[in-house]
């Protein structure tokens, strides 16, 4: 099935080609009516984006603490020059009136909040504080909230899980490496502890209460070799009963300060083509084994792309990306500025748009789907130039990705036709 679609895109001849199929190429913009401006519909796409005031996202930060010393993490050890462990978390009052006044302001109807840290479980009581501030704010406002933990999972017990549960977090995004021995190597808990165990137990704690939880695997080089032998073991568990799990599979990369781990000495990140075989051989091998997928698609319009995105953290800064917060680069302003000097600091990074610039990305099939690529990574990779005016290329990872991925999405959705519905 992947060669035989390959050779149809390659060639452009795709008389013989499956209806089905065509029609999956058709949704995921891989295929277009003839005559069709793909450069108009991406910049219509991406203004519509952009400029769609319907939703907020805001992904909240109540401290950096984190219970976990994961050797590829870089996070730095200050922000603006405070000491990680020494920020505060008392910003509560200012969060409240900020979103206040977006609100009031730009009137979405909906808001996604994302706790995020550090680990934000090392601060609980202070989440649910945060939590049901929030929902008291939607609801004057007349705004739906979808909530969400980042979290790795080893403090999600069951009796944490019933008091989120009752300010509405009900979604968690986990992080699992691989089997026992190699998960518990790379995301090392402080207390010396094996954590593999009592974070699958309360991952299907939260699933047997109808809640929704995402499991990623990180994968480099360190443990490219073992992300079946985690899949097996999510089988084993049971994760295949629950419609609401999910597994996903994405790419250690190095980032600010990575030069000075460890990690990085013993393992590489994988290149582009490698990364996408890992992947597809990683998707294709937990559908056979009947466990559910992430729609494994997307278009690259992340937060610091989007005007109404937003990561705040607990000392009141504002910033336009998870990788870079604490970083100037992607710093925009604080709670305690007005909202249109945040959002001219916005324009000067939502305005650059290289991919309208760079000719290849112009030329690119893939121009829809990854929009420049990622700016945290051009800006490793090309420090000559200012950020976020340079194109981060992932045309190697989508050559050897897309053709693949197509089928196995079709098996998925065969599998499972309920993710259809909701992808």
């Amino acid at each position: 099935m992947g060669k035989h679609v390959a050779d149809a895109l390659k060639s452009g001849n795709i008389e013989h080609m499956p209806e089905h199929v065509k029609n999956v190429l058709l949704e995921a913009g891989y295929l277009v009516e003839d005559g069709f401006d793909e450069k108009a519909f991406v910049e219509y796409r991406l203004r519509s984006q952009r400029y769609d005031a319907r939703s907020l996202s805001v992904t909240y930060i109540p401290g950096y603490k984190c219970n976990f010393a994961c050797t590829y993490c870089y996070a730095s050890l200050q922000v603006h020059g405070v000491p990680l462990d020494e920020r505060p978390h008392n910003n509560l009052d200012k969060l409240i009136g900020w979103l206040s006044n977006y609100l009031s302001t730009m009137q979405p109807r909906l808001l996604s909040f994302a706790f995020h840290g550090g680990e934000p479980l090392m601060y609980t009581n202070y989440v649910i504080d945060v939590a049901k501030a929030v929902m008291k704010l939607a609801s004057r406002h007349d705004v739906n909230v979808e909530n969400s933990v980042v979290s790795n999972g080893s403090l999600l017990s069951q009796a944490v899980y019933e008091r989120l549960r009752e300010v509405n977090i009900n979604k968690f995004l986990i992080t699992v490496d691989g089997p026992p021995n190699v998960h518990d190597s790379r995301r090392i808990s402080r207390n010396g502890k094996s954590s593999f165990d009592r974070i699958l137990s309360n991952a299907l704690n939260v699933l047997e209460n109808a809640g929704t939880v995402i499991i990623s695997a990180n994968v480099d080089s360190g443990n490219k070799e073992h992300i079946h032998e985690l899949i097996d073991r999510l089988v084993e568990r049971g994760f295949t009963h629950y419609p609401s799990f999910r597994f996903v599979v994405a790419s250690v990369l190095k980032g600010p300060g990575s030069e000075l781990l460890s990690h990085f000495e013993k393992f590489q990140p994988l290149d582009l083509k490698e990364f996408a075989k890992v992947k597809v051989d990683a998707y294709r091998y937990a559908t056979q084994k009947g466990i559910r997928t992430s729609y494994p698609f997307g278009i690259g319009l992340c937060s610091l792309k989007l005007p109404n995105s937003f990561i705040i953290d607990s000392n009141s800064n504002i910033y336009k990306c998870t990788t870079l917060v604490g970083h100037n680069e992607s710093w925009v302003g604080s709670l305690d500025d007005d909202l249109e000097v945040i959002a001219r600091r916005i324009s000067q990074l939502d305005m650059a748009e290289p991919w309208v610039k760079d000719e290849t990305c112009q030329q690119c099939v893939y121009l829809p789907m990854c929009v420049g690529g990622c700016p945290q990574q051009a800006m490793l990779t090309k420090p000559q130039t200012p950020f976020p005016h340079a194109v981060w290329c992932p045309k190697d990872f989508l050559n050897v990705y897309t053709p693949s991925i197509l089928g196995i999405l079709e098996e998925r959705n065969r599998r499972f036709p309920e993710l259809a519905q909701v992808d």
